[in-house]
């Protein structure tokens, strides 16, 4: 049995649409799907290179309850302020969807 007393910190799970701008342009705009609690692990960091730039980088995991969620990797969550993309996506736990664990990461290059 999953242990749902653990989830105590609230993630946001926001769902993109395209919509188009007034030049025509293609605009994502994200609104929120969920708010979940859910037992989130800082699971590392680091930096990259991207196009000449230096990028950082924090990964999260992410456990939820999968009452009723439907979520893929285009969404992404907010937590502690923080943008992250989700990644991955498995599900958990002893019957089928029990729960979720979703890995997302948030990337920086100020």
């Amino acid at each position: 049995m999953i242990n749902f007393g653990k989830y105590d910190q609230s993630i946001v799970i926001q769902n993109y649409a395209e919509t188009r701008g007034a030049n025509g342009e293609s605009i994502r705009a994200y609104s929120t799907l969920y708010t979940v609690w859910a037992k989130v692990i800082p699971t590392g960091g680091g930096e990259s290179q991207e196009t000449e730039e230096k990028v950082a980088s924090i990964q999260i995991n992410c456990e939820v309850r999968a009452t009723g969620l439907v979520i893929n990797e285009t969404m992404r969550i907010v937590w502690r302020g923080n943008t992250y993309n989700i990644t991955n996506i498995d599900p958990f736990g002893t019957r089928l969807n029990e729960g979720f664990l979703i890995t997302a990461i948030a990337k920086d290059n100020s």
